[in-house]
């Protein structure tokens, strides 16, 4: 009699412990970044007519990126780079004071400096600066063009060292609007 009541509690007691294990992992795994290494020279999609060269080394974190929402996001030498672009109708300096407000609004963050011009390698005309946090230094830029907004913002700890501030620049200059110059 010992014996069958010692198989049901031990079975019970894996089967607990399947059901927990089962359940448990795939929690963990959506919590934690997908990140991918790219392709040196592969462009990847920002929205599906909006594209960025990413810089060597690059991971993309596939979980938080979709063409289809417009978003991109990519991780290299300690800086996250978050790219979205959307249809957009107003002009670049409506853009601009969009992007401004909503890192302003962001609490501990604290706009640098002012703005100046930017252009994509493309000739795509835009507005770049920087903002700064308890923690991080970050860039912004935003373009607007035949109709679609691009947003970058890209921040890390100590983003000016090491000349890790020109290689988010030189990223930014990568972005190409398909379909057209």
């Amino acid at each position: 009699m010992r014996g069958w009541r010692a198989n049901l509690i031990g079975s019970g007691v894996i089967l607990a412990l399947i059901t927990a294990i089962s359940t448990g992992l795939p929690m963990i795994a959506e919590r934690l970044p997908d990140h991918h290494a790219v392709t040196p020279g592969e462009r990847l999609h920002v929205t599906p007519d909006v594209t960025v060269l990413p810089p060597a080394g690059a991971a993309q974190d596939r979980a938080d990126s979709s063409p289809r929402r417009g978003a991109l996001f990519l991780e290299v030498r300690g800086i996250r780079y978050a790219l979205r672009g959307s249809e957009y109708s107003l002009d670049l300096r409506h853009a601009e004071e969009r992007l401004r407000q909503w890192i302003a609004d962001l609490q501990g963050y604290h706009l640098s400096g002012r703005t100046h011009r930017v252009a994509t390698r493309q000739g795509a005309e835009g507005r770049a600066g920087r903002f700064t946090s308890p923690e991080l230094e970050g860039y912004f830029a935003v373009f607007v063009h035949k109709g679609t907004v691009v947003e970058v913002i890209a921040q890390g700890a100590g983003l000016h060292l090491g000349g890790r501030l020109e290689l988010v620049r030189n990223t930014v200059l990568t972005i190409r609007f398909e379909g057209g110059s």
